[in-house]
């Protein structure tokens, strides 16, 4: 080895070397999240298309009256009913309270609210434009589904302390038309069913999501709400009225949602029994909506910004 060589030119000349890559960011910046918190919210309370059919169609109004109408039959064969429960076997009954708890809104609620959050705190702007689009149609599935049973679920609650009635195990002692204005506790808190509310805006949901698979989902939503009746923990009524609610919530949720094409689009104009459930919108048209903001610079966190292309300025 030459001993006049120098250790520069040993090691080559460094300013020949490519620029290196801007450092990629997969969190966001507090700000961008500020900045994205205020986007969703500007996307949320933006009006319906001039075009889009109404947020409540006749099939609907058909539910909640038929429920009006159904009750006080209801009413009439609760007290019969809850006491022929009283002969299940055991085995039976075992099964089902594992079935019933299908119906907790915790198993909705929790994970829905762990994906928006990691959604939210993911810095979009680094990935590709096929990963993004995936990632928005994601938050607008859970976001869906988290407001779907999270509405349920109050109105239901609102309901049950307003009118007080007794549980069925308690039958004896108050009867099946037990009911108390504003009285607390979970023995007086029969009517409405929460469980069923769930279930029924949790396959609403499902059905919106599936719709070659909408009967099936139908059978066993209903199914998992009715083993509330057998397990004791609510009456006919109680049921019908969950099932009417929860079901109502996530189908006028599924549709304000497609009137202002957030993830969700209608079929057969958004008409009829054929056009009450809308469908999930494809990639194209979410690809459609408004961009979100920018990413805040780099700089801004006190680091270097991307460097510009060769030949810029």
């Amino acid at each position: 080895m030459r001993p006049d060589i120098t250790a520069d030119e040993r090691q080559g000349d460094d300013s020949s070397a490519p620029p290196a890559k801007p450092r990629r960011r997969y969190l966001a910046h507090p700000r961008t999240l500020a900045r994205s918190a205020l986007f969703t919210a500007r996307r949320l309370s933006r009006k319906a298309r001039p075009d889009a059919p109404a947020l409540v169609t006749w099939p609907v109004g058909a539910l909640l009256a038929l429920l009006l109408v159904s009750l006080p039959f209801l009413f009439a064969i609760d007290e019969a009913v809850g006491r022929a429960m009283l002969a299940e076997p055991e085995g039976v009954l075992s099964f089902l309270r594992y079935a019933t708890d299908a119906g907790l809104i915790r198993w909705y609620l929790y994970p829905t609210l762990a994906i928006l959050l990691g959604l939210w705190m993911v810095e979009w702007h680094e990935l590709p434009r096929s990963r993004r689009l995936r990632g928005a149609s994601f938050a607008f599935h859970a976001g869906y589904l988290l407001a779907a049973v999270s509405i349920a679920q109050i109105v239901v609650q609102v309901l049950k302390r307003a009118f007080g009635r007794a549980r069925p195990p308690l039958l004896d002692e108050y009867g099946s038309l037990s009911f108390s204005f504003a009285r607390l506790g979970d023995h007086f808190a029969s009517f409405p069913s929460g469980h069923s509310s769930t279930m029924a805006a949790v396959t609403a949901v499902a059905m919106v999501w599936m719709p070659a698979l909408r009967l099936p989902i139908l059978i066993v939503g209903v199914s998992l709400a009715l083993t509330r009746i057998v397990v004791r923990a609510h009456y006919p009524s109680d049921v019908a009225a969950g099932l009417a609610i929860g079901f109502a919530t996530a189908v006028v949720l599924g549709r304000w949602l497609a009137q202002r094409g957030l993830g969700y689009e209608f079929r057969h104009g958004g008409r009829g029994l054929a056009g009450l459930l809308p469908v999930r919108a494809g990639s194209s048209a979410i690809a459609r909506s408004p961009r979100p903001p920018t990413r805040v610079p780099d700089r801004a966190a006190g680091l270097p910004g991307p460097q510009a292309p060769p030949g810029a300025g």
